[in-house]
């Protein structure tokens, strides 16, 4: 009878996550309309310059879009992102330089992040309703915040980082045993974008806590050190291919500025979230970009 009760559970979850998953797909899928935009032009002609279009997914072309993770870009790109020029590498060959294409990657990513974060509230907060860890997922993808994420191709940044991310957080719920899993998906989430060093961080965090119920208990000290060690080793892996490819373990530059500068100014960091965070009741209609078509590289 348990058996019974726990698959009509599971199935319910499964459909009404698939309606959810469907509304958010209904309701951003308009977005696709939009063009390249920005720094999408730049990291297209990093890839275009370094591999040869015509020749599709060669061997060539393959070492050109994985040399990025030992290497540095090209002098005109200072961040440390090579699974996210992989993608955006990939998506080129395989489709050209199809804007639509693009985002349709990014819509798909975004829906992907969505079955996550479904997926991380159910196990983490099993006393929560379904119709609230719906709820909560559907207005993370439907967000006036989240329409860049598929509108904006350079924003694949983001969706990656947070879908590696959200991956370990549930594999070290689901899976408390679990040591390199969580490890793998951090590390995968750092060549993406360097705020996922939050992930590690928070897995480290939830390490004290019953998975089933996010309350505190007592763990063996062994154990929960060989859990927090491949951690720490991705992390200091992270860093030490920084300092490799940069000469500093702060090294790469966004919007011209160091890294380091650019989040070091409080006052000026503050005003970018509070006009981040204004976007959250501004019609979608009153934040949507300009699309710049693309045909050629």
């Amino acid at each position: 009878m348990n058996e019974t009760n726990q698959l009509r559970r599971l199935t319910l979850s499964a459909l009404t996550l698939i309606a959810v998953l469907g509304l958010a797909l209904s309701l951003l899928y308009p977005v696709l309309r939009a063009g390249f935009l920005t720094d999408d032009f730049v990291a297209l002609r990093l890839i275009a310059d370094d591999v040869d279009l015509d020749d599709g997914l060669s061997q060539s072309n393959q070492k050109a879009l994985v040399r990025p993770y030992a290497n540095k870009m090209d002098e005109r790109y200072h961040l440390y992102r090579p699974s996210l020029l992989l993608s955006f590498g990939l998506n080129l060959l395989v489709s050209g330089p199809s804007p639509r294409a693009f985002q349709a990657v990014n819509l798909c990513l975004h829906l992907l992040c969505g079955a996550l974060l479904f997926l991380l509230l159910r196990t983490a907060l099993p006393r929560a309703t379904l119709w609230a860890a719906c709820g909560a997922t559907l207005w993370f993808l439907i967000s006036p915040l989240q329409i860049e994420a598929v509108a904006w191709s350079a924003a694949r940044s983001e969706t990656l980082s947070l879908g590696f991310g959200l991956a370990a957080l549930v594999w070290r719920l689901r899976f408390p045993a679990g040591r390199f899993m969580p490890a793998v998906f951090c590390a995968l989430a750092l060549t993406c974008k360097e705020s996922a060093l939050l992930f590690p961080l928070a897995i480290v965090l939830l390490d004290g806590f019953d998975p089933s119920g996010l309350r505190p208990v007592k763990t063996d000290r062994r154990s929960r050190i060989l859990r927090i060690v491949p951690l720490v080793a991705v992390v200091v892996f992270w860093f030490g291919i920084r300092w490799w490819i940069f000469g500093s373990l702060f090294g790469g530059t966004y919007n011209g500025q160091p890294l380091s500068g650019y989040l070091s100014d409080p006052v000026a960091l503050g005003a970018r979230y509070l006009r981040s965070m204004a976007q959250v009741f501004s019609p979608i209609s009153s934040i949507a970009y300009a699309s710049s078509p693309m045909t050629t590289l």
